[in-house]
């Protein structure tokens, strides 16, 4: 691999490679980027301050199928869907794909491949990582049950959650009618 060709991508890591020739090379791409840049994953996200570390590694397999072998690390945080409150996600995806030209070739992968066709004979390397990262996150994001999280519907005006004393007794909590009731003699 031409020395040039690495750090000069790496310095653009927007930049679109031919997968053929990087795997026909050898070749491995490895950055650590902030998240920012990840146009498809900033909008599922709460905070946009992490960074992204991603290694690929293009090459042949025995069967001199074109394959990109990596691995996507990362911090970010979510909304949990419980209480709304960020959400700390760890990604750690791991990645092994076989380069197709059509959807007739990637049904004979075999199942330690995912297909990733190619469309035009161009990769895009962040496609690659915003893909792995939106597939690591949880559809529904929400705090471990062993976790806090914050009861969205018992917060007050300000936004804040009661005081455990004015919180509704275990028991009462399963009468759908005892937060009714609660409310009836605040009024009165």
């Amino acid at each position: 691999m031409p020395s040039g060709y690495y750090s000069s991508l790496m310095s653009r890591p927007h930049e679109f490679i031919d997968p053929w020739k990087a795997a026909d090379r050898e070749e491995v791409f490895e950055a650590e980027i902030p998240v920012s840049g990840l146009s498809r994953v900033v909008p599922v996200l709460v905070d946009q301050r992490a960074s992204v570390r991603y290694r690929l590694r293009f090459h042949r397999d025995l069967k001199r199928r074109a394959c990109v072998q990596g691995e996507v690390n990362a911090q970010v945080r979510v909304a949990c869907q419980r209480c709304l409150q960020p959400l700390a996600i760890k990604v750690d995806a791991v990645m092994s794909l076989a380069l197709v030209q059509g959807l007739d070739e990637a049904e004979l992968q075999p199942e330690e491949y995912d297909p990733l066709l190619v469309d035009g004979g161009r990769v895009r390397l962040l496609d690659l990582v915003e893909d792995e990262i939106l597939l690591a996150l949880p559809q529904v994001p929400k705090h471990a049950d062993g976790e806090p999280c914050v009861d969205v519907g018992r917060l007050n005006e300000q936004g804040v959650a009661p005081e455990a004393d004015d919180a509704v007794p275990e028991a009462e909590a399963d009468n759908p009618f005892a937060v009714l009731a609660q409310l009836k003699e605040r009024l009165h």
